[in-house]
């Protein structure tokens, strides 16, 4: 069996290596028979957090600026050349792959299409349609940087894949009103067809189901996902964004909770190590650097957390707070970093 304490310190014994977050935060666990891992992962939530792709191939290129550039080139091969030198089995990205805001058109180019703010049927099939031609290219390009390097990646939505969150209260950052601090704000109005977007590239390409196993029937089932490796360890990667009539809630409820349970006992039957991705932190203090510090409001409250440490989950990782903490609050419960 894989420990907490082999994978955070090191230990001999557990089998597993990882390498979580860009900042070279690691975690190594060697086997203690042959000196090797069984599998490794690394973990790099929030990359890249910006919109990288070569606008030119756009109909509708305008000869300006693009969102690219040789330097931009290089300095992605260094980095994911850094992460390829290590040959993970599988690289985890719990969230923030894109600036991902294409509902806004701040310099009036009309690259993606024509946008408004507004919440009527014509403002919101516009912004659908320029969402649907950023999430293509952007994801796209994104995918394509590890496939091409052979590099297998496992994505998780973040909420700038839902075109970011703005300032308020914990569940109402994406606001049903339709404005926000008194200017027109439609981004509620859009979180579903962003999702379907994403999951059109990592879950459901080309129509086809990439993960067996996934909540069914559940609003997460084509955002959530359960996978194994080395019959090892299980990651199970959730969805925190709950759009329900008063806001989008941050957390795993219904369908998604029950699935997320059940996978957690099945993988601990089978004696895997468990971790658990999602975009946001549990519990707090963290640090964090520019950040919105979207976190679950209930802590260890949150019927995510109960979930994690009733039913035996060894790692919880996330993002959002672009800097790294580690957080455990008794002996045997989950381990949450930051990252």
């Amino acid at each position: 069996m894989v420990t907490r304490r082999a994978v955070l310190q090191g230990l001999g014994g557990g089998g597993l290596a990882a390498l979580a977050g860009t900042a070279g935060l690691t975690a190594l666990a060697n086997r203690a028979t042959s000196g090797g891992p069984l599998f490794t992962f690394v973990s790099m939530p929030d990359f890249m957090n910006g919109d990288v792709a070569d606008l030119s191939v756009l109909p509708t290129w305008d000869g300006g600026l693009n969102s690219v550039n040789q330097s931009w080139w290089d300095a992605i091969d260094t980095c994911l050349g850094a992460v390829g030198a290590h040959e993970p089995d599988a690289v985890f990205v719990a969230g923030d792959l894109v600036e991902g805001r294409w509902n806004i058109d701040s310099d009036g180019r009309r690259l993606f299409g024509p946008v408004s703010q507004g919440t009527d049927r014509e403002s919101v099939a516009q912004c659908q349609a320029a969402i649907t031609v950023a999430g293509n290219l952007h994801y796209s390009t994104y995918a394509d940087l590890f496939a091409s390097r052979g590099l297998s990646l496992y994505p998780a939505l973040g909420d700038h894949e839902i075109l970011d969150d703005r300032p308020g209260p914990l569940n109402q950052r994406w606001s049903p009103s339709g404005h926000t601090r008194g200017a027109p704000d439609n981004r509620y109005y859009l979180v579903d067809h962003c999702k379907d977007v994403w999951a059109r590239e990592f879950t459901r390409p080309e129509g086809l189901a990439r993960f067996a196993r996934r909540p069914h029937g559940s609003a997460a089932e084509w955002t959530a996902y359960a996978v194994s490796f080395a019959d090892s360890l299980t990651l199970i990667t959730v969805d925190v964004f709950t759009r329900r009539r008063s806001g989008v809630h941050l957390g795993v409820f219904e369908g998604q909770l029950a699935w997320l349970k059940d996978e957690i006992r099945k993988a601990r039957q089978r004696g895997h190590f468990v971790v658990v991705q999602g975009h946001v932190p549990i519990m707090s203090p963290y640090r964090w650097i520019a950040s919105g510090r979207l976190q679950l409001p209930e802590r260890r409250d949150s019927s995510l957390y109960r979930a994690l440490d009733e039913h035996g989950a060894d790692l919880y990782l996330c993002g959002e707070v672009h800097d790294s903490t580690v957080i455990q609050r008794g002996s045997h419960a989950p381990v949450q970093i930051s990252h």
